[in-house]
């Protein structure tokens, strides 16, 4: 679903793109994806994850509606690649957090809040006034997420179309740890395995390398 011509989704998806404009090469080319797999080899033992793709803004903007995100939940994107749907669950108000262990991606990421901050375009929803919510955060971490708790998280995304079975065990057991009601949104292929979970719905989301990628909620 596109965020409206002129409504504020659509408004927060320019900035983005505004602030990334002109960075995301800085983790694309040969170089930058020799150096990706060799990363993700050593923390995971296999290649295949470093594969890069994103979520088209608009496809993230309709997925925090769906998810019925309001300003002030703690929102994670496990795999956060160089930050944008991050940046763009931040300035829906969320407390939104980036994990990801690529160094040219993640220096994407925090170049990219640099330019947000200076430019001082960027104006996040407030929370609920008196909660401990109430000032949205934004952060890049440079880990792998099998490292780093988010028990604490309403919304978790992660695009692990190139996840391995081992690292979906792994964020399972750690899912295993969030609230009852929290939402994971993934993409529908391959599912967290073992118990616990329970499919709400699926949605089409467009991608970089599709226009018919399957999320599920």
């Amino acid at each position: 679903e596109e965020p409206e011509e002129g409504g504020e989704l659509a408004g927060m998806v320019r900035i983005v793109e505004a602030a990334w404009q002109d960075l995301s090469q800085k983790a694309r080319g040969a170089g930058a994806r020799s150096a990706a797999q060799a990363e993700v080899e050593r923390a995971v033992g296999s290649q295949r994850p470093a594969t890069y793709g994103e979520l088209r803004l608009a496809t993230a903007a309709g997925m925090l509606r769906l998810a019925g995100a309001e300003p002030g939940q703690v929102f994670y994107d496990l795999g956060s690649g160089t930050g944008k749907v991050v940046a763009l669950a931040w300035l829906f108000g969320l407390r939104a957090t980036g994990v990801e262990l690529v160094s040219a991606r993640w220096g994407v990421a925090c170049e990219a809040l640099g330019r947000l901050r200076r430019d001082g375009a960027a104006s996040p929803r407030p929370g609920e006034q008196g909660s401990e919510r109430a000032s949205p955060a934004l952060r890049y971490v440079r880990a792998s997420f099998l490292d780093v708790d988010f028990a604490d998280a309403d919304i978790v995304f992660m695009d692990n179309v190139m996840f391995t079975e081992e690292m979906m065990q792994g964020l399972a057991r750690a899912a295993r740890r969030l609230r009852p009601g929290a939402l994971v949104i993934s993409a529908h292929r391959p599912a967290l395995p073992g118990p616990g979970f329970r499919l709400r719905e699926r949605f089409f989301g467009p991608t970089t390398w599709s226009n018919k990628s399957v999320w599920a909620v």
